[in-house]
């Protein structure tokens, strides 16, 4: 399980080092508090696997087009909205759009040094009350376009640096994940704005420790809200579109939290495996899933955000990267190669791969047990 778990590791830093900064795992303040949140207790897991079928039901397998104009390859975020995928491919730096059935329809934003064209892509987001897609070059700029395609503007959001951007009916949230190479007073984790992007509230005060760059979804929509997971703070916040509305919805009460002052890369690695740390995760319908290391083994939790534990133990296989999807669903993306894999593992749940071989990857549309 431990070296299952490093390549898994050997590929996300791969990705993150093509890509950026564009997620972190941090070290954990070990502070399993969290004032009136309810406490999600896995300091007593049990040692009974953890598979898919008990945190996930598939609803559809969505095989995505292989297309000469969009070969995926580091996938940064998937969204879905009225039936289509908007796919953020940190190679390409563009939103790839696919329809219902998984056929390509257009890339949208373009890198370089022209009108409307930025330097990288590290986050995007779907606009849905304005019909825009929101591209952050982070941690500086914003490029937004139309559902087209079409460059509408960009706007510089400094002070309020961040490498992850999501969207809700009351603005955006940014998030820093620890790395915002901002001082003073405006160092924070999570930064509010409005649908101008304009700030309008700073939440979350951030420590300067060692981070390792990973590439995970740790801030997501769901219902009409954003959720950020801390893995600083073992906890997952919540904003609902109003400036003064960042709270922390849960937290994690861990056995062996990671404590402060990591100083790093080797000492953090070595630590990693001795301490319980949070791996990804996500939020829809009420309920949550949450990847995380205990005693040097990959652990699953399914748990409402009331604190109620359904499932926690060892998980076998890789943690898919996970997504926010529409109503109370999440998104599961899987390359071609580890798609394959899963379907010979998981006969009768999904189809096998198509033989022709013209897939890029695939989505899988699940709810939470």
């Amino acid at each position: 399980m431990k070296r299952l778990f490093i390549v898994w590791l050997c590929a996300a830093l791969k990705f993150g080092g093509l890509c950026g900064c564009v997620g972190c795992l941090c070290a954990c303040s070990g502070n399993n508090g969290g004032g009136d949140a309810p406490v999600v207790a896995l300091d007593k897991a049990g040692e009974d696997a953890v598979g898919f079928e008990d945190v996930f039901r598939v609803v559809e397998t969505v095989p995505l087009e292989l297309n000469d104009d969009c070969i995926l390859s580091y996938i940064i975020k998937v969204e879905a909205w009225k039936g289509n995928f908007y796919v953020l491919d940190g190679q390409l730096k563009s939103v790839c759009v696919f329809d219902r059935d998984g056929r390509f329809v257009r890339r949208i934003g373009t890198a370089g040094p022209g009108h409307g064209e930025y330097a990288s892509a590290t986050d995007f987001t779907l606009d849905e009350e304005q019909g825009r897609v929101a591209i952050l070059s982070g941690p500086m700029r914003v490029y937004c376009y139309d559902l087209q395609g079409n460059f509408i503007s960009s706007k510089d959001i400094s002070p309020y640096w961040s490498w992850k951007i999501a969207a809700s009916p009351g603005g955006f949230v940014g998030l820093t994940q620890y790395q915002t190479y901002t001082e003073g007073e405006h160092a924070f984790l999570f930064y509010t704005f409005d649908r101008d992007f304009n700030a309008t509230g700073e939440w979350v005060d951030v420590r300067k420790e060692y981070c390792l760059p990973m590439p995970r979804s740790f801030l997501q929509k769901s219902a009409g809200r954003v959720y950020g997971f801390d893995d600083r703070r073992n906890a997952i916040f919540e904003w609902d579109g109003r400036a003064d509305s960042m709270r922390q919805v849960c937290t994690f009460r861990f056995a062996h939290p990671m404590p402060a002052g990591v100083g790093g890369q080797e000492e953090y690695m070595n630590a990693m495996f001795r301490y319980d740390v949070m791996l990804g995760g996500a939020v829809a319908g009420g309920k949550a899933v949450l990847f995380y290391l205990h005693d040097g083994r990959q652990h699953a939790a399914l748990f409402g955000l009331d604190g109620t534990l359904s499932a926690a133990g060892p998980y076998e296989e890789v943690p898919p990267a996970l997504f926010g999807g529409e109503g109370d669903e999440v998104l599961l993306y899987l390359d071609a190669g580890r798609y394959a894999e899963f379907a010979e593992s998981h006969p009768g749940l999904v189809p096998r791969m198509p033989a022709d071989g013209e897939v890029n990857a695939v989505v899988l549309r699940c709810r939470l047990r």
